[in-house]
Order: structure tokens, then sequence, then C-alpha cells
């Protein structure tokens, strides 16, 4: 077959250097320069409409609310003008409509029954802080108003609850199958009460918890904590403990957490902590010592197995110290 060989000629344009030097760009989406010069920006985009409230009325005459604050959102693209009335926290948006007699949308509630303000009160603070606006009075709840219609509390107002954790159950294991049989049988027990059966690691595995010699005790503390969107973590939970009686020399367990509890709204992740092995707990110096083993990454997840040895929360320690 006839063939010509040509020079290899780059796309006009684009950047197709494997590594691109700074202040340069292969391919740039959804976004616009910037008119005042600091590069490109991402202050465009689609979002769905506010809808109206038809069940409501429109702005109404300054004698009949308080507590009035204008805050902007997406570099002045959303106006809100937030007031207190009836004891209730309202916003109505300012449309892009010009001056026409439909220059506001009817109002929409942030939070109901709140504290009336008096003469002599600061009333509702406003503090515009990112992408959010934080509302408090000191009385009544703090919030976070994220503008539209989302609004979810500010910090933790109820303790952590306590996790649901599960021990192994080594006897579990003592327990024989003869699939030859017929029919089959069986000697394996159901387990004990509160603890879970069927997962086993050996000494080689470099997998599970509790200590691998036989006949000894394993103990075990759990607390856990929420992590919410803005970054921050609730309180740790009280305490719940496992422990357990190891019968067959080199072998290491599971624990099993059960209906994880669930964070406030905004929670977007969970962490879990525990101690190392405390053993019997008897004539010994108890080292009460929490270490993250996992961050859960959803709000929704319900179950959880711990098979993370002792070294391993070590060196997740080292890593959250390295970041601090």
């Amino acid at each position: 077959m006839k063939t010509i060989k040509t020079k290899e000629i780059p796309a006009g344009g684009s950047d197709q250097r494997w590594e691109a030097p700074d202040n340069s760009a292969s391919e740039i989406v959804n976004m616009r320069l910037d008119p005042e010069g600091f590069g490109w920006i991402n202050d465009r985009g689609f979002e769905p409409f506010i809808e109206d409230n038809t069940k409501s009325t429109t702005l109404a005459t300054p004698s009949s609310y308080s507590d009035l604050f204008v805050w902007q959102r997406h570099r002045g693209s959303e106006l809100y003008v937030i007031s207190k009335r009836s004891n209730n926290l309202m916003y109505e948006v300012a449309n892009n409509s010009g001056l026409t007699s439909n220059l506001w949308k009817p109002e929409h509630t942030i939070a109901f029954n709140r504290t009336p303000s008096k003469p002599d009160d600061p009333g509702e603070q406003y503090i515009p802080f990112g992408r959010i606006c934080i509302i408090m009075n000191g009385k009544d709840p703090i919030l976070k108003f994220w503008g539209r219609d989302r609004v979810e509390p500010f910090g933790f107002t109820s303790t952590t609850p306590t996790p649901e954790v599960l021990g192994p159950d080594p006897k579990y294991f003592d327990g024989t199958c003869d699939l030859t049989a017929s029919p089959p049988t069986s000697t394996y027990d159901y387990n004990s009460n509160n603890t879970i059966g069927g997962i086993v690691f050996d000494r080689a595995s470099g997998t599970g918890l509790g200590d691998k010699d036989e006949n000894t005790v394993s103990h075990y503390r759990y607390k856990i904590s929420f992590i919410t969107d803005t970054g921050s973590e609730s309180p740790l939970s009280s305490y719940t403990q496992v422990s357990w009686d190891n019968l067959v020399n080199g072998n290491t367990y599971a624990t099993y957490f059960q209906n994880l509890p669930m964070g406030p709204p905004g929670t977007v992740g969970r962490r879990i902590y525990r101690t190392k092995n405390m053993g019997s707990l008897r004539g010994e110096v108890v080292d009460d010592t929490y270490y993250l083993v996992t961050q859960i990454d959803d709000n929704v997840s319900r179950n959880y197995y711990d098979v993370n040895q002792t070294s391993y929360l070590l060196f997740l320690l080292q890593i959250a110290q390295h970041h601090l």
C-alpha cells in the first residue's frame, strides 16, 4: 500500500503538553474572564428558578416587620431581604425585572417561632460568611441560611448518639458442619446476645482485632462524631464497649456497627474513634485515648465492620497530627 508521511501538526490554540506551565490551560469550561483582570472566574452557571410562593403576599409595609437585613449572594446575582414578622423569619427576593411593580417575589419562611425582639434587645444578628448567612439572637438555635429554601442548624444542639457495636462470639467457631451427610448437619450455635459470628482472621492476615494469644481477653471502647458541610465536628459521643475471650491461638476478629447514627441536616460525614486494646481492665493502667478509625463520607450508611489493627490507628493519628 502506498503511503505518504507528513509532519505532526498540533491543534492550534490548545496546549497539548502533559504538564502545562503556569498561567495556561488545555481546556476552560464554564468560566469567563474577570472584567477586573483577575483571570478566570466561574460566577456564571445554571440554577433552578426560585419559585414563587403564591399563598403569601408581597413585600409588606415597614411597620409590619423588624430585624431587617439585606444579603447579597453569588456576587450580587441574588438579593435577599430578610425580616421578622409575627415572630417568623421571612425572606423575599428582588428579581431582575427592573423598576416594575413586580420587583419583589413573594415571601418564603426561614424559621418559625423566633423569640420576639424587645426594644432593648439587639435582635436578630446576620453574619454573612462565604456562601452562607449565619443568623442568631442569643436565645433561639443559630441558623445557617444558604439562600433559597435551604436552612440548617449551625453547630450541634443535642448530644451525639452513642453507637451500637457488636463484638465477636469466639465460641461460634467451635461448631462443625458436614455437608456430605444426608441431610447435612451442623453443630454451630446461634450467636450470643449482642455479638456477631462468622468473621475470623488468622495471625498471618495482619487484619482483625484482639489479642491473638489463646485464653486472653480483648476490650475496646468506641465513640463517634458528626462532620458538617462547613467542616465542623460535633463533640464525641459517650462510649460503648465490647469485649471477648479468645479461644483459639492466632485468631483475630471484627466488630460490627449496626444502626450507625445519622447526623442532623448538613452532616456530610461521620467519624469512628476507638481505644487500643484495653485487655481485662484489671490490675493494669487503662489507656482511654481514642484514635481515629475511619471517616464515613456520607450520612446514610448504617453498618460498618472494624477490622483495623492498632498499628493502622497509629498511622492515622500521625496523618491527623500532620494536617493540624
